[in-house]
């Protein structure tokens, strides 16, 4: 009985460390797989952030009060700012 119980051990024992191993290698597989998804989406929202997409219209009564930007063209009409993206 107690030989079984010593052959039993040393094959549990190598289970385990097989399967932390593949846990480890599942873990760095993982990392890699995800830093690249998380950085994508933190550069998707920076260039959100830098888009030409301006929600509220600034007032204006000549083209001089509107601020320019590089490559757009800006006028004033009807009393607010209007970008035009140079292509």
């Amino acid at each position: 009985m107690r030989a079984y119980f010593v052959f039993y051990y040393k094959e549990i024992k190598s289970y385990n460390i097989n399967y932390m191993k593949r846990v480890k290698i599942m873990a760095k597989i993982m990392k890699y797989v995800n830093v690249p998804i998380l950085f994508l989406s933190i550069l998707l929202v920076l260039m959100s952030y830098g888009s030409n997409y301006s929600p509220t219209p600034f007032p204006c009564l000549t083209d001089k009060d509107c601020t320019r930007r590089k490559g757009f063209s800006v006028t004033c009409r009807k009393g607010f700012c209007v970008e035009f993206k140079h292509f």
